[in-house]
């Protein structure tokens, strides 16, 4: 015991303990529920189409999910691909929207195999061609 209090006396005494805020930290992620996607501030169609998808809750909504848009040669929106958020899920699947953000098509999140892949490539070229994916959005803005 003698030991110790030599050491402690030796070493400057007791340590302080850490300072503790004394006010509550901000969450370092926004609620992944608002504002919702950022469109681009000249397209509000596109910001009325993301706002319909946010409001029919697809699966899977949360802080990692995100949309694809797809848009013609002339920049008009084609197809919006939601995409869940894996952080929600672990198999977050797809879903097509069409430009006013109708739900067209849900793809399950599955390896493509010999057996399905015809059925997947059916489904791709339904909704990419005439077609080219021109940015992708995030639920809190633009996705990196």
């Amino acid at each position: 015991m003698s030991l110790l209090v030599a050491l402690l006396v030796a070493c400057g005494g007791t340590p302080e303990p850490p300072e503790t805020p004394t006010t509550p930290r901000e969450a370092a992620v926004p609620d992944p529920r608002a504002p919702g996607w950022a469109a681009p501030p000249d397209d509000p169609a596109l910001a009325a189409a993301l706002a319909r998808i946010r409001d029919a809750e697809p699966p899977c909504y949360g802080q990692m999910a995100s949309v694809d848009v797809w848009r013609t040669e002339q920049g008009a929106v084609h197809r919006l691909y939601y995409h869940g958020s894996i952080t929600d899920c672990s198999h977050a699947p797809s879903v097509w929207f069409d430009p006013e953000g109708a739900e067209l098509e849900a793809v399950a999140n599955e390896p493509v195999t010999d057996e399905n892949r015809a059925y997947y490539d059916a489904i791709w070229a339904r909704h990419t061609t005439g077609a080219e994916k021109a940015e992708r959005l995030g639920v809190l803005g633009p996705a990196q």
